[in-house]
């Protein structure tokens, strides 16, 4: 509330306001309630829809005198692309891009029994390979990595899973990694079944910008209906 108080001294004519928090009405959210205020005082207020998505009914900052701003890619990406032994290219992303990395074609792995790639991976022979593992829960791309790494594992490409549609959600990691959807997921598993020599190689090519399909609606991005709605 200091906040909205402050901006309202100094004269702000446009506030946005990306906090979002599980308030049940208007007349107990302070969010809405100094965008009220502001409101009054000719204050134009933007607030984010919040970060609970998928899920229904867990959009927030929805009272009628703010508008509310989902969650949405940029015209930028952090590319780690996979060349698959076909030659045919997957576009893919990563927050760890070495420098000086040379594309080398390794052999491509996926393990029908531990598609997630949490268990012992020793025992199937990965070392120096490059695995294919599905990626089931947000953040899991470091202790996969680091589970991958240990086992002799050269890199990692990470299936996004159906919920994140498009988007794509690049982690940190601790070896060479490309974060794909399940669209070029499915592609890379149809061309391992394809050929008894699967390979693949990840293309480290750093910042892009101006190819990325923009905007698109994140899947974190929170969703409608609203649960509560004029309640004071």
């Amino acid at each position: 509330m200091a906040g909205f108080d402050q901006a309202i001294h100094d004269g702000v004519d446009v506030l946005s306001i990306s906090l979002a928090g599980k308030y049940q009405n208007y007349s107990t959210n302070p969010i809405a309630l100094g965008a009220f205020r502001a409101m009054q005082k000719g204050m134009f207020v933007s607030c984010a829809a919040g970060n609970f998505g998928p899920l229904n009914n867990s959009v927030q900052n929805l009272a009628p005198w703010i508008l509310t701003v989902g969650a949405s890619t940029v015209d930028r990406e952090l590319r780690s692309d996979t060349k698959l032994g076909s030659g045919k290219v997957l576009v893919g992303q990563s927050f760890f891009l070495p420098k000086g990395t040379k594309p080398m074609l390794l052999p491509l792995v996926y393990l029908v029994k531990d598609r997630e790639c949490n268990g012992n991976l020793s025992m199937f022979g990965v070392s120096g390979k490059l695995m294919l593992c599905d990626n089931v829960a947000r953040g899991s791309g470091f202790p996969i990595g680091s589970i991958v790494k240990k086992a002799g594992g050269a890199g990692l490409i990470f299936v996004n899973p159906i919920e994140d549609g498009f988007v794509l959600r690049p982690e940190g990691n601790v070896l060479p990694i490309s974060n794909v959807n399940i669209s070029e997921g499915n592609e890379i598993k149809a061309y391992i079944n394809s050929t008894q020599d699967p390979k693949a190689t990840i293309i480290v090519k750093g910042i892009v910008i101006g190819e990325a399909v923009a905007p698109i609606v994140a899947n974190f991005s929170a969703e409608d209906p609203i649960s509560i709605a004029w309640v004071f």
